[in-house]
């Protein structure tokens, strides 16, 4: 006769709660666990729902090894009626497997601060490889540059203004793109500003509301609009701009660190997103970045004099915006991904 061993109930001076973790402790044991960044753009660690999250191959080989092994009888398992059983953690819940890689050909795409930049980069990447873009920027000379570059490659591409300060602007964005391709599957928030000078604590009270604004609140905002939009579809990708700095210190711009740690934090809290909605939101956290928001940290016209030093000291390994690009699409294509933050910097 099959048996099927019962664990000894457990005794009270042996949980948790008797030794003296407090209740929340063991709650966010369970269920808060922590997203791991990577080092390189090609590299990744381990996500926050690793745990839960299974290749189609994997899924098999356990399928497979389940059904080569008789099942003990339901009456040698039962429990006693005095010792029902306890329900699992949701982080430890298994998922249902889904394809390994996203196919971005033939879907819709919005990418904010696409004017120039990373965000222009990652536009042209996701046009090459067969999705429609929806470029926005407050930037409409920068916007029209990057849509014409696209369309110049016979992609397809369309512009429309977005402050994502304002909440009614980012809703008319997905209303747009919607009213354009029919919905929307990516989201890459990207738009960001630096407090620039004079820099901190000397910066304007409206430079740092807008620097707040724009790196924070607009990330979530359009994660938000992003999320609703993506539920009518069955599911999307969201990748979020993040930095090297949310996890170092800038004395002159400690908004700036601030700002991208609270994204970082921001994405890693959406991970159960891939459970509930099939929607996965990432981030990229990329290092120094050789683009025109450098140049335009100081007066507008020259990098601020705080950093100026770093980007001569760095001239070498500063990296290209088509190296965040490719992180960002490498997002995108893993179906494994969720809550993640990658650093993408030179190896």
């Amino acid at each position: 006769m099959p048996t099927c061993a019962i664990p000894p109930a457990t005794s009270p001076s042996s949980s948790p709660m008797a030794a003296g973790m407090p209740s929340t402790t063991l709650f966010a044991s369970m269920t808060a666990p922590s997203a791991r960044a990577s080092t390189s753009a090609s590299s990744s660690t381990t996500g926050p729902w690793a745990s839960t999250t299974s290749s189609t191959a994997s899924t098999r080989r356990r399928s497979a090894t389940s059904a080569s092994a008789a099942p003990p009888s339901p009456s040698a398992c039962a429990r006693p009626a005095s010792s029902p059983p306890e329900p699992l953690p949701r982080a430890r819940m298994p998922r249902l497997a889904r394809g390994p890689v996203m196919e971005i050909e033939g879907k819709v795409a919005i990418v904010t601060g696409a004017a120039s930049g990373i965000g222009r980069a990652t536009a042209i990447a996701l046009a090459a490889e067969g999705a429609s873009v929806v470029v926005a920027d407050v930037d409409a000379a920068g916007a029209a540059a990057t849509v014409g570059e696209i369309t110049g490659a016979d992609g397809s591409a369309t512009f429309v203004a977005c402050d994502v300060t304002r909440p009614e602007s980012i809703a008319n964005l997905f209303a747009q793109a919607e009213a354009a391709y029919g919905g929307v599957d990516i989201v890459y928030n990207n738009a960001g500003i630096s407090s620039g000078e004079p820099h901190w604590p000397d910066a304007p009270l409206a430079r740092i509301a807008e620097e707040t604004h724009i790196n924070t609140s607009g990330v979530m905002m359009g994660t938000r609009e992003a999320i609703h939009a993506m539920r009518k579809r069955g599911g999307g990708v969201i990748v979020n701009t993040a930095s090297v700095a949310g996890d170092s210190h800038l004395p002159f711009d400690p908004m700036y660190s601030a700002t991208k740690k609270a994204v970082m934090s921001f994405t890693q809290s959406c991970a159960p997103f891939a459970e509930s909605d099939n929607i996965r939101v990432n981030a990229v956290s990329p290092g120094m970045v050789r683009t025109a928001f450098q140049g335009k940290t100081g007066d507008g016209e020259r990098p601020a004099s705080w950093l100026a030093p770093s980007i001569e000291r760095h001239a070498d390994s500063i990296l290209p915006p088509e190296a965040i690009a490719e992180a960002v699409l490498d997002f995108i294509r893993d179906d494994s991904k969720a809550g993640e933050v990658r650093t993408v910097a030179p190896a």
